[in-house]
């Protein structure tokens, strides 16, 4: 009984085992079909139609003929691959954890170099190279910019010349000539000399009770891109300066000036003689008709003791000018306490009038005539002006005060600078004597000695005492 078990054990035994090989030998078979199908569809429709006409045949399989413990070792490394693979895949929280990862991390490298080599060579696309877009945004701004500036220059500087030369061709030969004996400088073909792009100069000479005439054309920088961009908060215009130095002894000691309202307190402030000298007559304050024939907009400053004279210096011609085109007018400034001296004459004069206007445009430059005539008209006008004996005598006390002022400013400014050199001096020299040696702040002390007593007679000693 004993052996016939053993023998039914052996015999479900080798069943169990035939069964496990059929199983075996089956899935080999179906992986073999898989693989023929699979050459089929990648070779072609003819390869397919093969495949499809195979048929399995288990009385010709022969079990023997597959290494199954192969099969499943093959099957396992393919499992283990895999899940290396999958570890390289995952990103790592420290790469320096233990040293018992740095097998895994070995075997994740070399999992990672295989996976790439075989995407390499089944061609399988790896990370796209895409190329980096270059733009050029800042590099045509900056080309922009330059163009703009570059058209805006040659348009601003036309328009300022424009401006020039129907400034010249308005005054210069049917006004100035008529007026001085010699009109421009040098041998030049144009009466104006410019002096930038936004600034022209005119000079006469040769007329009698002045020594000659400087008119200044300052226009607006129509030429620089930027300034224009600046007026956008800070208006500016287009002006004409006319400076006429007299002489000392055709005009009498006093100052006057009419201008805007709203360019008084800066007008005041930056004429040091209207400041001192002259004061603000209220437009109530002022005489009938030049109260009713100025515009209320234009304030009047003359000295306390000279008001005598402000019916002389607006009389009804320039009253009316003033009121017919005072949106021309910016100032009008007679004194004696400013020198002022023409280029090309070689002369100076404490006694000028300076003419402010504003410029129109180009083409309605002869709106401008009547205020350059009433430049020239003044100096005529001046000459003829004179102070009563106390008047005179009011102005030159007034004067010598303020010329007394000055000196003594002067003076304390000179003594104040005197002594910071002296203070200057003194700390140098201490300086360096804190760092001589015991030996040599022992000459320096001598050499001082003597040079005290040879000072004093004689009589005493000094030392140099140093504060440490």
């Amino acid at each position: 009984r004993i052996r016939v078990a053993a023998m039914s054990r052996s015999r479900g035994a080798a069943g169990r085992g035939v069964r496990l090989s059929t199983l075996l030998a089956a899935a080999a078979a179906g992986a073999l079909l898989a693989a023929v199908l699979a050459t089929a569809l990648l070779s072609g429709g003819g390869g397919v139609a093969v495949a499809a006409r195979a048929r399995f045949d288990p009385d010709e399989f022969d079990p023997d003929e597959f290494d199954f413990d192969d099969v499943a070792e093959a099957d396992v490394d393919a499992r283990g691959s895999a899940r290396v693979e999958a570890r390289s895949a995952e990103p790592k929280d420290d790469e320096f954890d233990d040293d018992d990862d740095e097998p895994a991390a070995g075997a994740a490298a070399a999992g990672g170099g295989s996976a790439a080599a075989a995407a390499g060579a089944t061609g399988a696309p790896g990370a796209p190279d895409v190329p980096v877009k270059k733009t050029y945004i800042w590099e045509g701004f900056g080309v922009a910019v330059i163009v703009v500036y570059a058209l805006n220059f040659v348009v601003g500087r036309s328009a300022n010349q424009k401006i020039a030369a129907a400034w010249e061709d308005a005054f210069c030969e049917s006004l100035f000539s008529k007026q001085f004996a010699r009109i421009g400088l040098g041998d030049s073909t144009s009466y104006l000399q410019k002096q930038s792009q936004n600034q022209w100069r005119f000079y006469a000479s040769g007329r009698r009770y002045c020594v000659g005439l400087l008119a200044t054309l300052q226009l607006r920088k129509r030429h620089d891109l930027f300034s224009l961009l600046a007026e956008i908060a800070w208006p500016d215009k287009d002006e004409v300066v006319v400076d006429i130095p007299m002489n000392p002894a055709d005009m009498d000691t006093f100052v006057f000036a009419a201008v805007r309202s709203r360019f008084r307190k800066t007008f005041h402030s930056e004429s040091t003689d209207l400041a001192n000298c002259a004061k603000l007559v209220p437009h109530a304050s002022l005489p009938d008709r030049i109260r009713s024939e100025t515009p209320d907009d234009i304030d009047v400053l003359i000295e306390e003791h000279c008001r005598e004279l402000m019916g002389d210096l607006l009389p009804p011609k320039v009253c009316k000018v003033l009121h017919e085109q005072h949106k021309l007018f910016h100032a009008m400034h007679f004194t004696d306490q400013a020198p002022m001296s023409v280029e090309g004459t070689g002369r100076l004069s404490r006694s000028a009038l300076r003419f402010k206007f504003n410029l129109p445009a180009a083409a309605s430059m002869e709106d401008l005539r009547p205020f350059m005539e009433m430049a020239v008209f003044y100096v005529d006008l001046v000459k003829q002006l004179r102070l009563s004996k106390v008047a005179r005598r009011k102005a030159e006390e007034l004067r010598e005060k303020a010329r007394i002022e000055r000196f003594k400013a002067t003076r304390e400014e000179r003594e104040e600078r005197l002594q910071a050199k002296k203070d200057e001096e003194e700390r140098a020299r201490r300086e360096a004597y804190a760092k001589m040696t015991p030996e040599q702040q022992a000459r320096a002390d001598k050499l001082e000695a003597k040079k005290a007593a040879s000072k004093g007679g004689g009589k005493g000693k000094v030392k140099m005492m140093v504060s440490r």
